[in-house]
């Protein structure tokens, strides 16, 4: 379970790495709050599944963070005429 800034910023980041490992990750956003759970066949599968929901959850968090910081700074240079 994970806790986001926003609800926006958790829904996105579980539509992310939903996508990565369907049938094996579930992600259930409830307000700011993010639960995935895994599932598999076996110890392998549970860990192969775990390694790639790691890494997208991980490069989800990053891109977010990204585009959150572009957003201010746009918001921050006034615009040219």
């Amino acid at each position: 379970m994970r806790r986001y800034a926003a609800a926006a910023m958790a829904e996105r980041v579980g539509r992310a790495v939903a996508v990565d490992d369907p049938g094996f990750v579930t992600a259930r956003q409830k307000g700011t709050r993010l639960t995935l759970t895994l599932t598999g066949d076996s110890a392998g599968s549970l860990r192969r599944s775990a390694d790639d929901l790691l890494a997208a959850l991980q490069t989800a968090e990053a891109t977010l963070a990204v585009t959150r910081s572009a957003r201010a700074r746009s918001r921050a240079t006034p615009r040219r005429k």
